[in-house]
């Protein structure tokens, strides 16, 4: 594959208050020891970089560079890279932003705007579409989909308030968190054909999953973090289980069999990178300490995560 010896990340002159979000593909040569990728040095400069590095690890080097805010994200795919970014006509300072997608050829050139408004979450992209949720304030929310030339931008889904939706065999998965009085306490976990149609509920229920997070798929299972823990449902419809208590839980990946997720620090308890089987047993840490962990992904050979804003990289086992 054309992106399979490079992992691509943001990084900005402060620190964002979410951890940026890491995307990988698959490896072609095994990790014997745990390898640190520094970030790309910005030099006091502030505004947000997309670099690059080899997975193998070395220098990492930026594709991009310009002034944005909010930056959520990224997916590389078919020699491009996709994300959602925040920019500000007029002042940062108050609403007037536009969330717009952006894509960008891997080795650097001329960014696309696709003139969308998104609600800065997860986006999925495919070989022909963008898919994501739209921002609900203004409206009108939901999920739509935008081809990748800007084009064709249609609505999917009609409610306003959720996460998602991320994309697999067709198919997208996304939550819907209802609206008052039951904001953030009732979801739904649904799923609808990426081509459009109805809209199925996988399951949906009250004061069990409290504000879900962003969702990773695999093993037959879904995947989601709240300020309680890391939970797993089966596609099947089966009732949610939480695998991990604790806050602080970041995004997760699954491979090999196995779901792996970052814990950062809080009160008296170390941070961990997580590795467990989906059902949550044999749950082990794989690197821990007193340390901020953003996102994780994983391919056949490596884990990658974010430790307190480098990019680690340790064999998967």
């Amino acid at each position: 594959m054309y992106l399979q010896d490079w992992t691509y990340f943001f990084t900005a002159a402060t620190a964002p208050a979410l951890a940026s979000p890491l995307t990988v593909t698959s490896a072609t040569e095994p990790s014997r020891r745990t390898t640190r990728l520094s970030l790309h040095p910005m030099a006091g400069r502030a505004t947000p970089g997309r670099p690059r590095a080899k997975k193998s690890g070395g220098i990492p080097f930026s594709i991009s560079e310009g002034a944005g805010a909010m930056i959520t994200w990224l997916v590389a795919r078919d020699g491009f890279v996709n994300w959602s970014m925040a920019t500000c006509p007029e002042s940062c300072d108050t609403a007037d932003y536009r969330t717009h997608v952006y894509r960008q050829p891997v080795n650097g050139g001329p960014i696309w705007q696709l003139d969308v408004d998104t609600n800065l979450g997860q986006i999925a992209v495919d070989g022909d579409r963008v898919y994501y949720r739209a921002r609900w304030s203004p409206g009108p929310g939901g999920l739509w989909t935008v081809r990748l030339d800007g084009r064709d931008n249609k609505q999917l889904t009609t409610y306003a308030a959720g996460t998602g939706p991320t994309l697999d065999s067709g198919a997208l998965y996304y939550f819907d968190t209802g609206g008052d009085p039951d904001l953030g306490f009732w979801s739904a976990l649904r799923t609808v054909p990426a081509s459009g149609g109805t809209a199925k509920d996988v399951r949906a229920e009250t004061n069990t999953l409290i504000w879900p997070g962003f969702l990773s798929l695999g093993a037959g299972s879904v995947f989601t973090a709240t300020q309680a823990g890391f939970w797993r449902a089966p596609l099947d419809g089966s009732k949610w289980e939480m695998n991990w208590g604790g806050s602080n839980i970041g995004r997760s990946d699954v491979n090999g069999g196995k779901a792996y997720f970052a814990q950062s620090a809080y009160s008296s308890y170390d941070g961990c990178i997580v590795r467990a089987n989906p059902n949550g047993t044999e749950a082990t840490c794989i690197d821990s300490g007193t340390h901020s962990y953003g996102d994780v992904k994983v391919d056949d050979t490596s884990v990658y995560f974010i430790r307190d804003g480098d990019v680690w990289r340790l064999p998967r086992q």
